[in-house]
């Protein structure tokens, strides 16, 4: 008898697992369509019958519940790795207005000899990292591009904070320092309950809220 109820239990569990994935992946999968982004909207305009057909299944996969801050982050797809070519097109394309003929022309010999030398090697680092790893430049812009610039946080990025521009209820600058350390107190509670809604662009497609994490 006990025998037989700890197999159900292990095949309850094992279903249970199994649905739980066939949801998070078949979601995933949804979201890696782009199609809605190019929809034309506003007044007599109307969307294609696969991008409807996508927003049903988008939204019955989702769930009708109210989501926490990190409910869809295991349904995210992975950050697209674009191959040489495309990235070496859009480097030419984006420096061209900034170059005379001269210069352009030097830049794409450069660009080139890049792309058949060691741009191959790289790439593939690329490609092995992007299989592990859901985003797979994150880590390098935090630890090369962000902590390692010694420049001013206050001009040189967007992550500082005040407690008022506008309005002063005090001039007591305690009361102002408990007031701002109370406030981000009272947010990192809510972060750390998820209880904050994720970005939902159109109330529909998440994005990533992996940032919250890293705010204290």
């Amino acid at each position: 008898m006990n025998y037989q109820i700890i197999t159900c239990f292990i095949q309850s569990l094992l279903f249970w697992l199994f649905v739980i994935y066939v949801f998070r992946y078949t979601l995933k999968l949804l979201l890696m369509y782009k199609g809605w982004m190019y929809e034309e909207r506003g007044r007599g305009r109307t969307i294609s019958w696969q991008t409807k057909f996508w927003l049903m299944c988008v939204k019955v996969m989702s769930g009708a519940s109210k989501p926490l801050l990190y409910s869809y982050q295991g349904s995210l797809p992975r950050l697209p790795l674009p191959s040489v070519d495309d990235t070496m097109e859009r480097y030419l394309r984006s420096v061209r207005p900034l170059l005379d003929d001269t210069q352009y022309g030097r830049m794409e010999k450069l660009a080139n000899e890049f792309k058949n030398g060691i741009a191959v090697k790289l790439q593939r680092y690329l490609v092995l990292k992007s299989w592990w790893s859901s985003n797979y430049v994150s880590d390098w812009w935090e630890e090369y591009v962000y902590l390692r610039g010694r420049s001013p946080l206050m001009v040189n990025s967007n992550f500082y904070g005040i407690d008022a521009i506008l309005m002063h209820p005090t001039t007591n600058q305690a009361a102002r320092a408990a007031t701002i350390i109370h406030t981000a107190l009272l947010y990192r509670r809510l972060i750390e309950r998820q209880e904050l809604e994720p970005i939902l662009i159109q109330g529909l497609v998440p994005l990533c809220s992996w940032q919250y994490e890293r705010v204290f």
